[in-house]
């Protein structure tokens, strides 16, 4: 009886030891420190408007971190529908991913913080139509948007402040 069981057990144990190792969320070394003692980094609306992609040049996971306090270089891509000119493409792109700005932020944070990081679309570039078999939409295209930094101690409830906005340009 003990033989028929430990083999299934095994196999569960092995399973979820390499689900843990997937995405490591805490990019700092050593043993994991108490949640208190980091700062969470998280992008707003669960990442579909940026996207982490690195922290101090190492790959993370694209929809929060912990980090130990202190300064850090972040790396993260913005909102898919940027446009660089005032037309239209010409083209739909085959990876739209690749069109997606790219941001390089240093940030300062603190322990015991939650810092929310999303993108607020500004001037309109322009509106194209866009149609599949069953409808028909337009599409938003932006010259402009900013990179926002809110913030607030881990655990609050309700909206964080903005504690700064980034200006950029399409490229």
């Amino acid at each position: 009886m003990i033989r028929r069981l430990a083999l299934p057990l095994l196999t569960l144990v092995i399973a979820l030891g390499a689900g843990c190792g997937g995405e490591r969320h805490h990019l700092y070394p050593g043993t994991a420190l108490p949640i208190q003692d980091l700062a969470r980094v998280e992008c707003y609306r669960k990442g579909t408007t940026v996207e982490l992609r690195a922290v101090d040049g190492q790959a993370c996971p694209a929809n929060y971190v912990y980090l130990k306090p202190g300064r850090h270089q972040l790396r993260l891509v913005g909102p898919p529908n940027i446009a660089a000119a005032d037309a239209p493409p010409t083209e739909l792109s085959a990876d739209p991913e690749s069109r997606r700005p790219v941001v390089e932020l240093e940030l300062e944070v603190a322990a015991g913080m939650h810092y929310f990081l999303g993108a607020t679309l500004k001037e309109l570039a322009f509106l194209k139509s866009r149609s599949d078999q069953t409808r028909v939409w337009e599409e938003g295209f932006y010259k402009s948007w900013t990179l926002d930094v809110y913030a607030h101690p881990q655990g609050a409830m309700g909206v964080p402040p903005l504690l700064r906005s980034h200006q950029q340009l399409a490229e």
